[in-house]
């Protein structure tokens, strides 16, 4: 969403300012920044008013999102496989299978390696929260809970159920700043607090599995009943036109042209009730039923004649 964000509504900072809005933690931030954005960028305001915001903001995420902020998993494999994706299946399958396998031995290599109790990734955080942590003032309510001073929000910890008001505890399962702090005031290891998926020993069983090739096929030992069995190839009828080749698009991911004409239509609405004009009646398609053309540009399929008025 971003960088559609960056290519159809240029403008200085403003991609910087939409990562902001997503990631900050806390609702009240979210607010701020988001009427921040509706006052220099309407236009994107209203985009992004109409998807949900508990898919792309982080502070109205309702699971346990851990520090992912991304949901390209299934471009990032698009690009890996894209030149084998013309390839035929079992030669498609074979290279997924030795890609996947490079992949495994080449991270369980580097979990091997790490001594830390975490993750290298996570280490690194760590250790920059740590440095924040030593200038907070720790003030205690009771055994598990501590009012954490930090001289612009300051966090009440919760070191029992592993939260903290600032919300990054709860969202990152990391301890934030504040929790640090807390933790070292009460001598507990700041790495216990981490969730299991962050430690190196979940890391190492993670990728503790081989991927082995598949033998040549003299060698596969195939039973007779299975060998008695024909497999005839799919009947297959070729469409007509060029094959596509770019994937789907998800639910709530627009095209450049749908974005445009959503801005568009939500402006041209704001507008009208800005100069107190009453709004325009939609067009309303008398075949499809969509409101936006008529019957005569509507390009959908024609609706069963059995629901019409007979003409004798």
């Amino acid at each position: 969403m971003g960088q559609n964000i960056k290519k159809d509504f240029r403008s200085t900072g403003l991609k910087q300012l939409f990562e902001d809005i997503a990631r900050v933690y806390r609702v009240s931030e979210f607010r701020t920044l988001f009427a921040e954005l509706s006052y220099k960028h309407p236009a994107v305001a209203r985009y992004l008013e109409v998807e949900n915001c508990e898919r792309w903001s982080r502070a109205h995420f309702p699971g346990d999102r851990y520090n992912i902020m991304t949901s390209n998993n299934s471009e990032s494999l698009n690009s890996a496989f894209n030149e084998a994706r013309v390839w035929p299946i079992v030669a498609l399958l074979e290279h997924i299978r030795s890609t996947l396998g490079n992949w495994f031995y080449e991270r369980r290599v580097e979990a091997e390696k790490c001594k830390s109790p975490v993750t290298v990734e996570v280490e690194i955080i760590m250790k920059r929260k740590f440095v924040q942590s030593c200038n907070m003032k720790v003030i205690p309510i009771n055994q598990f809970e501590f009012n954490v001073k930090d001289e612009v929000l300051d966090g009440l910890v919760n070191i029992e159920e592993l939260s903290c008001s600032c919300r990054e505890f709860d969202i990152d399962k990391i301890p934030c700043a504040h929790a640090i702090a807390a933790a070292q005031h009460r001598s507990i290891d700041m790495y216990s607090l981490c969730s299991d998926f962050y430690k190196t020993d979940y890391w190492r069983m993670a990728y503790a599995e081989s991927i082995y090739p598949v033998p040549g096929e003299k060698d596969w030992d195939v039973p007779e009943a299975t060998r008695a069995i024909i497999v005839n190839a799919p009947d297959k009828k070729t469409r007509s036109g060029r094959p596509k080749t770019k994937r789907k698009r998800s639910i709530g991911e627009f095209s450049k042209k749908k974005r445009k004409c959503l801005t568009e239509e939500s402006g041209k609405e704001n507008r009208k009730k800005q100069d107190g004009a009453p709004p325009k009646k939609k067009r309303k398609c008398s075949n499809c039923g969509i409101y936006g053309h008529n019957k005569t540009s509507c390009k959908n399929s024609m609706m069963s004649t059995t629901n019409s008025p007979s003409v004798s």
